[in-house]
């Protein structure tokens, strides 16, 4: 078995915020929550991407790791676990991928140093990364969602551990008309 050096980065969200939510701290609080989760597993080097750094220059960035992943910063409650599969498609597989609800990619990994074929963006979606990497190279794992307009903080689970950035945030917001905010 190979010993893997593990690295992980995430990049800035670029979501406006909710009604009555500062853009700023909203961005903060996503990209903290990012980062914690990334930090918190076992094994991984966690950092931040330079802003406006793309998904190949993120990736480069995270030498000298033999596997590196970067997720987006706007799934503030992805469960470590999804990034987790995420890294060990690469035990198998050249890359791995976790495809978002809206056709956009949640996080992608690869066996460092970055190959050529890595020239699409998280944004860019499966298609993309099917077109560019060569057959059989990617493993597909569960899917989850991202944040692209403020009401899809009514996507986020209030009973998962972590985000405590966002939710502490959002903890006056209602998404729904409520008095009550879901995520107290």
């Amino acid at each position: 078995m190979t010993a893997y050096v593990l690295a992980a980065a995430t990049l800035r969200p670029h979501v406006p915020a909710p009604p009555g939510i500062d853009q700023e701290a909203y961005d903060a609080a996503l990209l903290a929550d990012s980062y914690d989760l990334l930090d918190d597993l076992h094994g991984v080097t966690a950092s931040v991407a330079a802003p406006g750094a793309t998904l190949r220059s993120a990736l480069g960035a995270l030498a000298p790791a033999t596997i590196g992943a970067v997720v987006s910063g706007d799934a503030p409650d992805l469960p470590g676990l999804l990034v987790g599969k995420l890294l060990s498609a690469c035990e198998d597989r050249l890359a791995g991928v976790l495809p978002s609800s809206d056709g956009r990619l949640v996080g992608f990994a690869v066996r460092l140093p970055v190959p050529e074929w890595v020239t699409f963006s998280l944004d860019d979606g499966l298609d993309a990364v099917h077109a560019a990497a060569p057959r059989g190279a990617v493993t597909v794992g569960p899917g989850w969602h991202r944040l692209a307009k403020p009401e899809d903080v009514a996507r986020l689970d209030p009973r998962l551990e972590g985000w405590p950035h966002t939710r502490a945030l959002l903890s006056g917001y209602s998404s729904g008309g409520e008095s009550a905010s879901p995520w107290t």
